[in-house]
């Protein structure tokens, strides 16, 4: 699974931003940022690991959170639910 860069396919206000960019120790991480402080990443699956969910393989989702509370996530495969579009974006 790699992070891949957020282009929303409608207009939405915000713009990309690179976490991590300049952190060795990190990989970066391109998202989204909207001007209400969210933040959207997207995720590529590799086709074994889309075959692996296909057969019934659980995602995993670990949070590096240093002790401070966890914040909401959401994970979706819709742009629409992400973005609080009315419908999918074909």
């Amino acid at each position: 699974m790699t992070p891949t860069a957020v282009n929303p396919s409608k207009p939405i206000d915000g713009g990309p931003v690179v976490y991590a960019a300049d952190q060795p120790e990190y990989l970066p991480l391109p998202v989204w940022r909207r001007e209400s402080g969210e933040v959207v990443s997207r995720w590529r699956l590799t086709w074994r690991e889309r075959l692996a969910v296909l057969l019934g393989r659980d995602i995993y989702l670990g949070v590096f959170t240093y002790g401070q509370p966890l914040q909401p996530l959401y994970p979706t495969v819709s742009e629409a639910d992400m973005f609080g579009w009315d419908q999918e974006t074909p």
